[in-house]
């Protein structure tokens, strides 16, 4: 009998070194998680933040559009001659080039 109790308490302490291993192993994945979600917090904040920006310059490029057309009246050609571009082309980020005939858009 005394085997017997001494076998289950060795199961016992196994059990319990186990669990309290289990438990430290949960505790780091709780802390990666937490880690992992303020990472992603932060690079979707950068991201909307580049959104909005990208945004901006979309609408400033259908403003210049705009301009531009209404500039067309009579004309054959962007106001100041062949070639003009957009405000951000001029800083060299975009490919957006204007067309020379009325009725064009920007490719």
């Amino acid at each position: 009998m005394l085997v017997h109790f001494g076998v289950l308490a060795g199961v016992r302490a196994a059990l319990a070194r186990e669990a309290e291993a289990g438990q430290e192993r949960l505790a780091q994945g709780r802390a990666r998680l937490q880690r992992y979600r303020q990472e992603t917090s932060t690079e979707l904040l950068g991201t909307k933040d580049e959104l909005a920006r990208l945004h901006t310059r979309l609408e400033a490029a259908r403003q210049d559009v705009l301009q531009w057309v209404r500039g067309m009246s009579g004309a054959q050609g962007p106001p100041r001659g062949e070639g003009q571009q957009c405000r951000c082309s001029a800083q060299g980020r975009c490919p957006v080039r204007w067309r020379r005939k009325v009725g064009r858009t920007p490719g």
